[in-house]
């Protein structure tokens, strides 16, 4: 399996396979990660099989001070082996200029990621 960026023509199959990891994000919806890709904002990933998509997701680059970061958005996809393709996304970010890679997403990562590197950095909300 490869992790790979995909052309904006795959933006409708990148949504509709991240609609349920979108879903548990009560702040944005389907539609927005469309218009984000649209606009060039959130880059489409899929995760291939022998040109069969089994997973996606989507990534964004922020400029925080002197120092890049693309995060990685919104993954859906079962019987991924995500330590190893993961390595294409970080591969990218580097070559985007990018100080490190960072992940949204359900608790489960940071168990499944701990041997590659990450570390668990908590964020805080408070809903206005």
């Amino acid at each position: 399996m490869i992790a790979c960026r995909v052309p904006k023509d795959y933006t409708d199959a990148v949504r509709d396979m991240i609609r349920g990891a979108v879903e548990l994000d009560e702040t944005r919806d389907a539609d927005y990660i469309r218009e984000q890709i649209e606009a060039d904002k959130f880059s489409p990933w899929m995760v291939l099989d022998h040109g069969t998509a089994k997973a996606a997701g989507v990534t964004k680059i922020d400029q925080i001070g002197p120092e890049k970061h693309l995060t990685i958005m919104y993954c859906e996809g079962a019987d991924v082996p995500w330590r190893d393709v993961i390595s294409e996304v970080e591969e990218f970010a580097r070559s985007q200029g990018c100080s490190s890679v960072r992940i949204e997403g359900r608790p489960g990562w940071v168990k499944m990621l701990r041997s590659n590197g990450y570390i668990n950095r908590p964020f805080l909300e408070k809903r206005l």
